[in-house]
């Protein structure tokens, strides 16, 4: 980004991109949402991070931190964070719901200095350097995508839509929305006695010490 950055000064654009074909729906110069995003003009490069997760945050606060003629932009499609970290401290009773859950994108965008964008990405024009929203086009300089994780029942062996949606509903994995942790916990809760039985994916995927730590 410091080479970039010198090259955006001399009036190279440069573009850093984390990108898989998966990650954003459309990658055509075709995509486009008719309008512009309704953001103040950057002052400087501009730096787009596409989700607010741990990754998302982190990256958005230090690369601000770092480069403070940067133009830090965090778009993300939920209004308020909840972590999955510790979770496990709140199932065990060590801690209470609100230090996991809702917490401000907007106090976390306005303490660090970079702008929190609440939008849905739908697609992106690659040569064109412009990220598309539900809310709007972004123009970028950089690009970071940092999507998270989602379930893929196939995987393991789940195929019938009709399971794959009763494991959603009753025995959620805990890995990505608050309600799956309010589901976990009052399982753990109301255990009444007998197996309690948790199963590992097998592979590789992420968060690997995740089940083992549920397990402790």
């Amino acid at each position: 980004m410091k080479m970039s950055g010198a090259m955006l000064a001399a009036g190279t654009a440069g573009c850093a991109t984390g990108l898989t074909g998966s990650a954003v729906a459309g990658s055509s110069a075709a995509v486009s949402s008719g309008s512009m995003a309704n953001l103040p003009k950057a002052k400087g490069p501009r730096l787009v991070v596409v989700g607010g997760g741990t990754s998302g945050l982190t990256i958005a606060k230090y690369a601000k931190k770092a480069y403070p003629k940067f133009d830090v932009v965090l778009v993300e499609k939920r209004d308020m964070y909840s972590s999955c970290f510790s979770s496990n401290m709140w199932y065990a009773g060590v801690i209470d719901l609100e230090f996991l859950a809702d917490h401000s994108f907007l106090d976390a965008a306005v303490n660090n200095g970079y702008v929190y964008f609440n939008a849905t990405v739908t697609g992106l024009d690659r040569a064109g350097k412009t990220l598309v929203t539900s809310e709007g086009d972004i123009k970028y300089d950089f690009l970071v995508i940092a999507p998270g994780i989602s379930y893929d029942y196939d995987k393991i062996g789940v195929k019938d839509a009709g399971v794959q949606a009763a494991l959603r509903q009753m025995y959620p994995g805990g890995f990505i929305s608050p309600t799956e942790h309010v589901t976990l916990h009052r399982k753990v809760q109301e255990f009444e006695g007998g197996v309690f039985v948790q199963t590992v994916p097998s592979g590789n995927y992420r968060c690997l010490p995740g089940p083992y730590e549920r397990a402790c």
